[in-house]
């Protein structure tokens, strides 16, 4: 096997002597990167305060909903390509640099697309800025993700992956929220999205404070090549392919859920929109509570096992339990509580699929890193297309059967999660297992002599 990284992963030990230091190490958390997940939380809530509202604004900016819709479906379908393109590059060129690059492109890109966009009511403007920002987006998020997934050692790799989640899901999908709802009655909604520019200027400034820098190794025909891999991997590794599948099954019903269910909620069963909202924040803090713990599950028990049974098929169960706990119990915000709670659990439980694929292409782990990446960003794209095209003839109830199908789809997937000849230790757990050099082109300064 051809070294493809220069990147040493070092224990506890090696990476810090104080009392914080093990204790991060423990967790999972490397604490040379303890500054990055900070980072990470920052930026994240300055990229998902708008979620709650954007259509709103844009709309009241004069857009129509189908423009609304395109500036939508454009910016799900670039955010896939460059969920790929943030393991691919992080391959050749490291994955700060790339992360540096997404933090100045977002900046860069939701400054026009306020401007021109938004202020201006540009349609054109906006729907190729906003698009643009969504490339930017996925290369500061999951370059990080790489960057974690290649320092932390197998043993503690779902532990690691768990606070990734964690961390990014507080950041986009409860802070994020949280500050919109405070700031909008305060600054309005145009001025509470500018605020955004701080929070993404303060991740990425503290991307800087991170003094264990990987850095590429090989010239740039190398890390073309290199780079390269993310495709030709699939090929090569068919079981990175199936892994980049579960990923995608993984999200497919947050993005379907999003075109239909808050409708469906408000005007068939009767919740309050504010009540819906507090039923699905509710959801949210579940699902990066279970972050974390599905990362311990699996370290301890199976990571496949975890992903087979409470992510793919306790989410078929859970997605089915929203559906009826509504038909049967109505606007009872307690039963609805219990039903999405369940919900954002086992959604949750697809965390250590981060710790599993790379293992299932150890020579390159960041090419495996890339179509994890690019699962999880075709599901914003392919998840909105079950409603749009089932809906209007089967209803609301065929739509949940079809989503809850899709995880019964990605549970037989599961099977593949193992690599063929190779101790189930291996990609399982690996809970004693020792760092090892793990080279995927990128060379850590501390051990150059």
């Amino acid at each position: 096997m051809t070294p493809e990284v220069a990147e040493v992963q070092r224990g506890t030990a090696d990476h810090g002597t104080g009392r914080l230091a093990g204790l991060l190490s423990r967790q999972g958390i490397e604490p040379k990167l303890a500054w990055g997940f900070l980072g990470l939380t920052l930026f994240m809530v300055g990229d998902g305060l708008d979620n709650a509202y954007l259509a709103n604004l844009l709309i009241s900016y004069g857009y129509s909903q189908p423009e609304v819709g395109t500036v939508l479906t454009a910016y799900g379908v670039t955010v896939a390509i460059a969920a790929w393109l943030a393991g691919a590059l992080s391959a050749g060129w490291g994955p700060r640099r790339i992360m540096v690059f997404g933090i100045v492109g977002w900046i860069t890109f939701q400054v026009l697309f306020i401007v021109f966009g938004i202020i201006f009511s540009n349609f054109v403007l906006g729907l190729i800025t906003y698009t643009i920002r969504g490339l930017a987006y996925p290369l500061f998020a999951f370059g990080f993700l790489t960057w974690v997934t290649l320092a932390t050692p197998e043993g503690r790799l779902g532990r690691a992956v768990g606070w990734y989640w964690f961390f990014s899901s507080a950041g986009m999908g409860v802070l994020g929220a949280y500050w919109a709802g405070f700031g909008i009655p305060i600054f309005g909604m145009l001025n509470t999205l500018w605020t955004s520019l701080f929070f993404a200027v303060a991740g990425g400034l503290t991307i800087l404070l991170i003094k264990d820098v990987p850095r590429a190794a090989g010239s740039t025909g190398q890390k073309i090549r290199q780079a390269c891999t993310a495709i030709t991997i699939v090929v090569h590794r068919p079981r990175v392919a199936a892994g980049g599948a579960v990923r995608l099954v993984n999200s497919v019903a947050v993005y379907a859920f999003a075109v239909f269910l808050p409708v469906y909620m408000v005007e068939q069963v009767g919740f309050t929109v504010g009540g819906w909202q507090y039923v699905w924040g509710t959801m949210q803090l579940a699902n990066i509570i279970g972050n974390v713990i599905n990362g311990y599950l699996g370290d301890w028990f199976g990571r496949v096992w975890v992903v087979r049974w409470v992510g793919c098929g306790g989410t078929a169960v859970t997605v089915l339990l929203i559906l009826y706990a509504a038909l049967w119990a109505g606007p009872s915000y307690p039963v609805m509580l219990i039903a999405v709670c369940c919900y954002g659990f086992t959604l949750a439980a697809f965390v250590p699929l981060s710790a599993i694929v790379p293992l299932l292409a150890k020579e390159n782990k960041a090419a495996a890193i890339a179509i994890l990446n690019l699962g999880a960003g075709a599901a914003q794209a392919v998840g909105p297309l079950i409603p749009l095209l089932f809906l209007g003839g089967l209803g609301v109830v065929g739509v949940f059967w079809i989503i809850a199908a899709v995880y019964a789809c990605g549970f037989l997937l599961t099977f593949l999660l193992r690599p063929r000849g190779e101790k189930a230790a291996s990609v399982e757990a690996g809970e004693h297992a020792e760092p090892v050099e793990a080279r995927a082109g990128i060379e850590n300064p501390t051990t150059r002599s």
